[in-house]
């Protein structure tokens, strides 16, 4: 089976066009990657995605998997997860961005180390943090 490699701005837009505003983070894993390079792993993410329209029951259990994430950064405060009902604020892919310009400019043994990563950055509703990831792609399961 052949696989189909997405571009960068196709991979942007359909994690962007989720309704990620209410959804809510429910908790998350690591995948460990092979043994072999290079080694990445998956992050995957258990939510409950807000769908469309919203009413009773507009919330549907998924799996967000970032596949080949090589930086994983959180600052959650748990506490204030549990105080805000694990709400999403908003969530984002960009192709570009300040953080991963900053960590590429501290991996000086490569050029354009990141190229190929995406920036995913997931806020919950302030002041319970923010995940970043820079990964290869994603999949809604």
């Amino acid at each position: 089976m052949e696989r189909v490699t997405r571009s960068s701005e196709d991979i942007c837009k359909a994690f962007n066009r989720i309704t990620w505003h209410d959804s809510k983070l429910i908790g998350l894993a690591i995948q460990q990657g092979s043994l072999g390079p290079p080694a990445e792993s998956n992050v995957v993410f258990d939510v409950k995605l807000q769908v469309t329209p919203r009413g009773t029951d507009s919330l549907r259990d998924a799996k967000l998997v970032l596949k080949s994430c090589t930086i994983l950064r959180m600052n959650l405060d748990l506490s204030w997860k549990h105080v805000v009902s694990d709400d999403i604020s908003s969530a984002v892919c960009k192709a570009d961005s300040d953080l991963k310009k900053e960590i590429e400019r501290q991996l000086t043994n490569e050029n354009k180390p990141l190229q190929d990563y995406l920036h995913f950055a997931i806020s919950l509703i302030p002041p319970a943090g923010e995940i970043h990831a820079l990964a290869r792609d994603f999949e809604l399961i």
